[in-house]
């Protein structure tokens, strides 16, 4: 150490300066700043001006430019009945005869009065905007008098899924046949029926980055068996990109045509 502080001491001041603005800093990373009101959004014309003079004597003016005012606005959400009403019918002459009517058309989602549009509405409140069933229900009954209960919205948010796993399974198909896939399990605590307590439970998760697409297996169990059930019954053959954890590699010895890519972090 008194060596190594010796050599320090002797060190030219000159040198080091030299040496320090050799030394590049970073370059730091310019990132388009993103509009705070975006194109895409639709354009309500409120009113347009006119000067008084101007709207005096239009024949002596020529309009040669415009400037504009932009306010953010929301329609505040809003619920409403969609009815379909099927006619029922008698025959004039033959008395005797029943009354004649068409079979209701069935409802977008059994079990449920719920619209294309309230569904995606309360999925999107509960997983994406993080509301739970209660805080739904109570909204609904305080703002809009829709006594909807938690239970209910419960049973209706099973419905939906149950309504969409035919997507959901075009979207896993679509991820998994491929011959380069990313995955990672991240923990969730989940509630255990019937115990009042949670549990850890696991979302593992694929992502093709050829077609950007993503699926998601939830499991109980952090083992080589959730990720063996989905690529071995499609026989995942190519390159799996993960980390270092050792399911991914018990894995690998359960299905040999598997190569994997450490994630570089």
């Amino acid at each position: 150490p008194q060596a190594s502080c010796d050599a320090i001491a002797n060190e030219d001041p000159q040198e080091e300066e030299a040496a320090l603005e050799n030394v590049k800093s970073p370059a730091r990373r310019k990132t388009a700043k993103e509009p705070r009101l975006p194109d895409n959004l639709p354009v309500l014309v409120e009113k347009v001006i006119i000067p008084a003079e101007v709207q005096a004597n239009p024949q002596d003016w020529q309009e040669i430019g415009e400037d504009h005012q932009d306010l953010l606005d929301v329609t505040p959400a809003s619920y409403f009945k969609i009815r379909t009403i099927n006619k029922k019918f008698r025959h004039k002459s033959d008395k005797s005869r029943p009354p004649h009517q068409a079979s209701m058309p069935p409802v977008p989602i059994p079990g449920t009065h719920c619209a294309p549009g309230l569904a995606a509405h309360l999925i999107v409140a509960k997983y994406c905007d993080h509301l739970p069933h209660y805080r739904q229900s109570t909204i609904l009954r305080t703002r809009h008098q829709i006594n909807l209960g938690r239970q209910t919205l419960t049973r209706w948010t099973a419905a939906i899924a149950a309504r969409l796993q035919p997507i959901t399974r075009a979207i896993r198909h679509e991820t998994l046949t491929s011959d380069y896939l990313q995955i990672d399990e991240t923990p969730i605590r989940y509630l255990v029926p019937g115990t009042g307590k949670t549990a850890q439970g696991y979302l593992w998760i694929y992502y093709n980055p050829r077609t950007n697409s993503v699926a998601y297996q939830w499991s109980t169990s952090r083992s080589h068996q959730a990720p063996l059930e989905w690529l071995g019954e499609i026989g995942f053959k190519g390159i799996l990109q993960c980390d270092g954890y050792s399911a991914y590699l018990t894995l690998v010895d359960k299905l040999s045509d598997i190569r994997l890519a450490a994630c570089l972090a």
